[in-house]
């Protein structure tokens, strides 16, 4: 019997979604799948042997010691975490020191705790706890006994978890799926080297395997446990498994456990000369995902044993028909201002590889790469100085410039704060900021010249106004081209002067500027156009932006803005006229005579950085210029650098940047409609506004 598949959109994860769009469906196994999957994991006569002599089963009557009509969840979970307790404890057999598997019951932690902000309880009700290379016993938070906090038990030592429920209670499985995604995240995040978690949903008759990977859900259907005793035995075992791979973790990266804590840890890879080496774990780096659907970036800080030089790896998940990261940066070498791969492991695993293999084509299968790269600094967004942030998006621009050279031609389509990084400390010209993360870049080739802007690609913050265009289904959508990637590196710059005081520090969360900001990251494409649009059109947004980076930042960086937002309208105009009337059936070389001088487009960006740069070197009080060292707020903004703008933090804490996640976009004084793009922007109205002094009669407004 085949699977089958409900609500599923195969494609890219959207990176403006928000987690509350994050559940997208899921797909269901072969009939046999479940039965099969673990069967190697112990013998017949083994099973047969337990079944014998086991107290939790009544094998005349062929039936599971489970409450079959109480309505109590209590006694439903007692009696299940009785059943998994024996079996764990009779047929899972440790075959390494420190390497331990029991199950705790903390339905009664639950009951003592409000539900989260997802309306689930804070941990499942029975969990696998685990220990051995790949979990650490957790540290106590004072004041915090909660179930998945409290000594000894949190998400970082969890293998896998049970979901009990009564049969009445699973009547929409999407809304149980929704809640057992959300823990399934939760470890997904507390455990870096998850490939893969798989869970079981249990009642008193049936029992379902519930598989999350980066491709999404899969289930199979309800098993009856009673009549399969030894599927459920099976089950069991599998997601308990010793075997740390079976469990679905990257055997690859391990630590040796010290007293319960994670101590030196290891990842081993391909090396420059293609040879097996094991690196030593410097740190993990941050990158905050919240969806377990999509790329699942994790990068790690590695050290050389041999030559104690650091290097970055970056492990994520592309979907199988996209090229990977490292055949662009094969391109990409040795190009300033763009992140340089040491070397490459291709073809790990793919998602394919943990599913049944008749839902094949019904999901988006993604295939796992890992990259070494040149450790580079910190994100743009932990700068502490005014020259060290304009110096870093300069040089990222100019590297931009040269990824998109007759000999390389390659279109980035994800420029974000998140993509560039400071350069090291003293480096030279060109290296004060690069360019990373190509994993959504698209090589321009005589068979395949150009791609189609896509709102669906890229981060929605910084999408140009023609690729949020792309959103509405009429009208003639043009190529994406580099016009676009510069127009978000002006979304770059606006960010950080809007969001940030010139020390790095962060502006109130309550201020205009980051109002103005974050309203242009909202996950309606049509939402964030308007809102985006207002920064050109908009009398009460653009005058009020650049009064505020008049108060706070040099006087260079308003007239840098000023410049560079002028350079975007130019362009937006020039599209607008050349597309004006055009449909589906357009030639589509119509932009060609804007784009052929592409040269002096970066050329003149380059210029007015270039320009800004010189007068604040050439500013006799340094003092607004450079802050020595990183404030407190700047120290504290870890957490910030990897935010997906736009998008609600995860509640567990209150969010870095926003004291109100929800917080609605700035008002607009007319209605908005949503029937299709906006009319053509106004040139001559903006125009009309270039001056000082009409900027300075704003102040006062």
């Amino acid at each position: 019997m085949g699977g089958t598949t409900v609500n599923e959109r195969p494609g890219p994860s959207r990176k403006g979604d928000t987690t509350g769009s994050r559940h997208r469906g899921f797909t269901t196994t072969s009939e046999e799948y479940g039965h099969d999957v673990y069967r190697k994991l112990v013998r017949d006569r083994d099973v047969e042997a337990f079944l014998g002599r086991t107290k939790t089963f009544d094998l005349e009557n062929k039936q599971w010691s489970l409450p079959q009509a109480s309505s109590f969840t209590e006694q439903l979970v007692t009696s299940a975490f009785k059943i998994i307790r024996t079996v764990l404890a009779r047929l899972v057999q440790p075959t390494q020191i420190g390497v331990e598997r029991d199950v705790r019951n903390v339905l009664k932690d639950n009951s003592r705790h409000p539900k989260n902000e997802h309306g689930y309880d804070f941990c499942p009700h029975l969990v696998v706890r685990a220990s051995g290379p790949s979990f650490e016993s957790p540290t106590p938070v004072p004041g915090n006994d909660s179930a998945a906090t409290r000594p000894g038990l949190a998400y970082i030592n969890i293998a896998s978890f049970v979901t009990v429920k009564h049969e009445s209670q699973v009547g929409n499985i999407k809304e149980v799926l929704k809640e057992m995604e959300f823990h399934s995240g939760e470890i997904f995040k507390s455990q870096p080297n998850r490939l893969y978690v798989r869970s079981i949903l249990l009642t008193e008759k049936h029992a379902r395997l519930v598989h999350f990977d980066r491709a999404g859900i899969q289930t199979t259907p309800p098993i009856n446990i009673h009549q399969n005793p030894a599927t459920l035995i099976r089950l069991i075992l599998g997601i308990s498994s010793t075997n740390e791979w079976l469990l679905g973790l990257d055997d690859s990266v391990q630590w040796e456990i010290v007293d319960g804590q994670k101590g030196t840890g290891t990842l081993t890879t391909t090396d420059v000369n293609g040879a097996t080496k094991a690196y030593t774990i410097v740190e993990l780096l941050p990158v905050l995902r919240d969806s377990i659907r999509g790329r699942g970036t994790t990068c790690w800080r590695v050290q050389d044993p041999d030559t104690s030089e650091v290097f970055v790896v970056k492990d994520s998940w592309r979907p199988e028909d996209r090229p990977a990261e490292y055949e662009f940066l094969e391109h990409a070498q040795n190009i300033p201002g763009v992140a340089h791969m040491v070397s490459y492991e291709p073809g790990r695993c793919e998602t394919a590889r943990f599913r049944c293999s008749t839902t094949v084509g019904q999901y988006y299968n993604r295939a796992a790469t890992r990259m070494v790269l040149k450790s580079y600094g910190r994100p743009i967004s932990s700068f502490t100085s005014i020259l060290e942030v304009l110096c870093a998006i300069r040089d990222a621009i100019a590297g931009h410039q040269r990824l998109l050279s007759d000999d390389i031609r390659i279109l980035h389509r994800d420029i974000s704060h998140n993509n560039i990084l400071l350069g090291l400390d003293g480096a030279s010209d060109g290296d004060r900021g690069v360019l990373i993360d190509l994993e959504m870049a698209f090589r321009s080739t005589d068979a395949n010249p150009r791609v189609k802007v896509d709102y669906t690609i890229g981060t929605r913050l910084f999408q140009s106004i023609r690729v949020l265009d792309s959103y509405y289904p009429m009208g003639f959508h043009p190529d994406h081209d580099h016009l676009d990637e510069l127009e978000s590196f002006f979304y770059v710059l606006t960010y950080v002067l809007l969001l940030f005081r010139p020390d790095g520090s962060l502006l109130p969360s309550d201020d205009k500027g980051p109002s103005i900001v974050w309203s242009w990251g909202s996950d309606d494409p049509d939402t964030a156009n308007m809102n985006k649009r207002d920064i050109y059109e908009a009398e009460y947004a653009h005058l009020t932006a650049l009064r505020l980076i008049q108060e706070t930042w040099h006087p260079a960086c308003a007239t840098l803005f000023k410049e560079f937002r002028l350079f975007v309208i130019d362009i937006i105009s020039d599209k607008t006229t050349i597309l004006a009337g055009a449909d589906e059936r357009a030639d589509r070389n119509l932009l060609q005579p804007l784009l052929s001088h592409r040269d002096s487009h970066y050329a003149k960006v380059l210029e007015i950085f270039d320009k800004a740069i010189d007068a604040i070197k050439g500013t006799a009080t340094t003092n607004s210029v450079r802050v020595s060292g990183a404030t407190p707020a700047a120290a504290a903004r870890s957490g910030v650098d990897e935010m997906a703008p736009g998008q609600p933090c995860s509640g567990k804490s209150p969010c870095p940047v926003l004291k109100d996640c929800s917080r609605p976009s700035p008002a607009s004084p007319e209605a908005r409609s949503s029937a299709g793009p906006t009319p053509a922007l106004n040139h001559d109205k903006f125009l009309n506004h270039i001056s000082d002094g009409a900027f300075c009669d704003a102040n006062h407004s």
